[in-house]
């Protein structure tokens, strides 16, 4: 079984371009799946016959987890099993993928969290000082909101990933899925103010290579640096909730479409492979579709005054 998985692994990370975090997670509810058979179908079922495995086998593993689990966690495990019997039909080891047919459970349907458009304004337009680590931080605010990143892709930016003269920037998402992105000219100003200071920040002995975010010993900003200096300012601006990283993926797209973005220029924007992740920010009721950016996207039109 061990030579199976290390296969299934393989396939998963240089087939299918599947993330490590993923691939991780999948194996971890393959194991759990195998000890469920030992410990619960021993009797007329082994896992060395996992090719072979009965329908009802699955439905009673996946029965077992509701009630115990939220329902994200057990379309994920479900979503692993597919996925595994789909490999060992692909291998010849199963006629057929018993996984097909498991229904995935009802999740609920939360509205995202995000900040109101004079919320993000008074934030960006107030909370920073002009020191060097002031300057980096308005710029990974600026770029959360004016381009919509998850937080691992914002950690993982490269200098070489900012294309000033074209005013885009090269992500690299989920599944190892490049998309380039459009910067505002809030977003460029932004950076080019934190990439003039960045230099000063290197350490004797650190070596941060490209990486465009730097923590106050000149290694390279993490993802949990991030999430902490984003906390730092939601307190002082005294937004009196709590609004994470990814709320702040969740404002942009709130924004956007409320601006009047297509749902479907938002999709490539967020890289959502599917519309339908998409689609739970159109909460807001829109007037209008429309798909240009500089138009559509608060942050890219000029401040209003006071």
């Amino acid at each position: 079984m061990e030579a199976l998985l290390d296969n299934y692994i393989l396939h998963l990370a240089a087939e299918r371009a599947v993330s490590p975090r993923t691939v991780e997670a999948y194996v971890r509810d393959i194991k759990q799946f195998f000890l469920f058979i030992e410990e619960n179908a021993a009797g007329y079922f082994s896992p060395d016959k996992i090719g072979g495995t009965p329908k009802i086998v699955l439905r009673r593993f996946v029965a077992g987890m509701h009630g115990k689990l939220k329902p994200a966690s057990i379309e994920r495990k479900i979503e692993a099993l597919r996925s595994f019997f789909k490999f060992l039909v692909r291998e010849k080891l199963a006629d057929s993928n018993p996984a097909e047919l498991l229904q995935l459970p009802k999740k609920p349907k939360n509205i995202p969290k995000y900040m109101t458009v004079d919320e993000i304004f008074g934030l960006l337009d107030s909370m920073f000082d002009d020191e060097d680590m002031g300057r980096r931080d308005r710029a990974i605010w600026e770029m959360f909101y004016g381009c919509g990143l998850r937080i691992s892709e914002l950690a993982g930016l490269e200098l070489e990933h900012l294309d000033f003269s074209r005013a885009t920037l090269r992500v690299m998402g989920k599944g190892s899925k490049a998309r380039e992105l459009p910067m505002s000219d809030t977003v460029i100003e932004a950076l080019k103010a934190w990439i003039a200071v960045r230099h000063l920040h290197i350490k004797a002995g650190v070596n941060p290579g490209a990486a465009l975010w730097l923590n106050n010993r000149g290694a390279k900003l993490g993802v949990r640096g991030i999430r902490q200096m984003i906390y730092k300012y939601i307190v002082k601006a005294g937004v009196g909730r709590n609004i994470s990283p990814h709320a702040l993926r969740h404002t942009f797209a709130t924004h956007m479409l409320n601006g009047g973005a297509d749902i479907r220029i938002i999709q490539e924007l967020l890289g959502h492979e599917s519309l339908s992740t998409t689609q739970k920010y159109t909460h807001l009721g829109l007037d209008q579709l429309m798909s240009v950016y500089d138009r559509a996207h608060p942050r890219a039109k000029s401040v209003p005054d006071a």
